[in-house]
Order: structure tokens, then C-alpha cells, then sequence
């Protein structure tokens, strides 16, 4: 499993989220977008984005891979923008449609605004030295420019980032099941709980600690939904329904699920995973085939027992503390990323 890991870019320090920051500034030929996306939050706020874009040149040729996804990190952002900024439209120029279907293509991605390149290809580090930590993270590009969504963001990339060597220790613990080293089982778990203690600390921290306003969050949430029968000018592509950025295609989520068996698989679950890289699909569809940790810790019993109970305990602390942020942000228990939200999280309660 360490290998499939370290293959797919999964890092045993940050996980799913890089260990070095995204890039910033794109190539010299996306110069405009460059210049559209540090303004993005100035341009909404003046209601100005729509003509900008309009005054975009179509440009699209193969990037390395860096590069590509920085493209499409922007480009996605100032397409959600573009089309949920006031009225909804229902046409994507060609300036972001070409692009988008270019470099989501190259990527074996989905043509739409989703939460990796929301959070986890939207970041700086403050200081190197420093743990990827709440205050130790800013945002590269922003619909409101507020510390709210700074915060909002940043939550999730410091919860991920908290998961790098309890991901690790769940290919040690398949492994150590393989050779009958229950000692090593034990001790993997302890690291996988600790992970889990971190990840659940750094969420009440931020999202759950009431510093993201609720006006704030609603100027924020629309920007975030999802791309709904959208004409993609200049491209082949069909309209049809993609959701949006949502923390339900955070990799880390669905990689512990998958390896604990602490949910089963919905129609939901599985939809949320083709937003998600398609190298981290694959580390997802690896920890899945490996041997059964659950069925292991239910046939040993014991201390291997009750700390998978103690693991269990901290998700199901996390999902209720979820439910409860939903519930205060969005009366209508809407997700965001145009998902079922509320009632897809009370069904991951444990």
C-alpha cells in the first residue's frame, strides 16, 4: 500500500494535501486569467466579472501537469463566478469553457468547480517550518476576499493535512494483518486514532468554532454549487448535472470509510468519488481490496477492539459536529456543491 501511496502523490506527512504549495501564478500565456483571479472577490463585489471574462482570449495547449491544475483551479473559480454571480446563466464563454474542458481532460477530471481545487490547490503556507496548522494557512484566490472564508478554507486543508500518517498507518496495518503482526495492528491503530484526534480538534477550531459568519457564508455558498445543464461554448461537451465544491468529495473522508468499514457505500458516496483526482481513486479503490481491517479487529477483540471503537468514536464526533454547523448555516439543510446535505450526513452517523 506504501507504494501505491507514495505513487498516487499521497504524502505520509499532509496526506491528500500536497506537501508543497500549489503554485500561484499560471503561465505567461494565462496572464489575464492570472489577473482576473487575484482580483476575483473585487471584480464580484463591483458585479464586474462577466465583462471581464468577455474580454478573455480563448487559450488552451498542453501544460505539465503543475501547471495544468493550477489552470484549472483558476478557470473553474472565475467559471463559478461567471455563472452564479447574481442571475444564474446557463452558458459558459469559450475564454473558461476551452480551457476547462482542456485541462479537465488532461487531468481525468469532471468540468466543474470542485473542492480539490477549492481548498487543496488553493493555499500558501505562512511559515514552512510551521504545521500545517489554521493560522499557518492562506488562501491563493477567494470569492469574498473575507478571514471567514480564509478560515473556511483553511479548515479543510488543515483537518486533511492532520490524516497524512494515520493514512499511512492503515497500508501498515493491511500489511501487518497479512503476516498475523497483531502487535503492529495495535500499535498502527494508535497512530490512526491520533490522526483522527487531530482532525476532529483543527474542524472545532475552525468551521465549528463560529468564526465564519453566517452573512459571509451566504455570499460564499452560492459560488460553490454545482454546474446544472451549462452550454460549454467551443467544446464538445453535452450540457448536463455536475455538482460543485463540496467537503463530501474530501478524499480523506471517503479513504477512512473504505478501510474501517465505518459506513457502506451509497449511490451517493459513489457519485461524490468522481469529483475526487483520479490518481487518489485509485489509492481509494487499493485500500478497499486490502485485507479487512474490521473483520481482523472483530475476530481479535480485546485493546485492537477498543481502540477501532475509540477511531469510530472521533468520525461519528466529527460527523455530528458536521451535522450541527449545516444545521446553524443552512435552514434548509442544503449542502453545498449542490448536494443533499443534512440528510446525506445523518445517514454517515455511525
Amino acid at each position: 500500500m506504501r507504494e501505491i501511496l507514495e505513487a498516487n502523490g499521497v504524502s505520509p506527512i499532509t496526506g491528500f494535501i500536497p506537501d508543497t504549495p500549489p503554485l500561484e501564478e499560471l503561465p505567461q500565456q494565462f496572464a489575464a486569467v492570472t489577473a482576473l483571479s487575484e482580483n476575483l472577490a473585487k471584480l464580484l463585489e463591483e458585479n464586474s466579472l462577466r465583462e471581464n471574462v468577455q474580454e478573455l482570449p480563448v487559450v488552451a495547449c498542453h501544460l505539465p501537469l503543475e501547471e495544468a491544475v493550477a489552470v484549472l483551479r483558476d478557470i473553474s473559480m472565475l467559471a463559478a463566478g461567471y455563472l452564479h454571480q447574481g442571475e444564474p446563466l446557463g452558458v459558459l464563454p469559450a475564454a473558461l469553457a476551452v480551457p476547462l474542458n482542456t485541462y479537465s481532460e488532461q487531468l481525468g477530471r469532471t468540468p466543474t468547480f470542485t473542492y480539490d481545487l477549492f481548498a487543496p490547490r488553493n493555499f500558501r503556507v505562512n511559515d514552512p517550518s510551521a504545521p500545517f496548522d489554521i493560522e499557518n494557512l492562506d488562501v491563493l484566490r477567494s470569492f469574498t476576499g473575507t478571514e471567514d472564508e480564509r478560515v473556511f478554507t483553511a479548515t479543510h486543508i488543515a483537518c486533511e493535512a492532520a490524516l497524512g500518517p494515520a493514512i499511512y498507518a492503515i497500508g501498515e496495518i493491511q500489511e501487518a494483518i497479512t503476516k498475523g503482526d497483531q502487535q503492529s495492528v495495535e500499535k498502527k491503530l494508535c497512530v490512526v486514532h491520533d490522526g483522527a484526534q487531530i482532525f476532529l480538534r483543527r474542524f472545532a477550531e475552525g468551521v465549528a468554532s463560529q468564526r465564519i459568519r453566517k452573512e459571509v457564508f451566504n455570499k460564499i455558498r452560492p459560488f460553490l454549487q454545482g454546474f446544472e445543464n451549462i452550454t460549454y461554448l467551443g467544446t464538445p461537451l453535452s450540457p448536463r448535472v455536475y455538482r460543485g465544491e463540496t467537503a463530501a468529495q474530501m478524499p480523506s473522508i471517503h479513504y477512512f470509510d473504505l478501510a474501517l468499514g465505518l459506513r457502506k457505500q451509497t449511490c451517493v458516496d459513489d457519485d461524490m468519488q468522481q469529483y475526487i483526482p483520479p490518481h487518489f481513486r485509485v489509492v481509494l479503490d487499493a485500500v478497499q481490496e486490502g485485507p479487512s481491517i474490521t473483520s481482523y479487529v472483530h475476530a481479535q477483540g480485546g485493546v485492537i477492539q477498543d481502540t477501532y471503537d475509540s477511531i469510530a468514536d472521533v468520525f461519528t464526533a466529527f460527523r455530528k459536529a458536521h451535522i450541527s454547523v449545516v444545521r446553524g448555516y443552512s435552514p434548509s439543510a442544503q449542502g453545498t456543491g449542490s448536494t443533499e446535505g443534512l440528510s446525506w450526513l445523518e445517514g454517515r452517523v455511525r
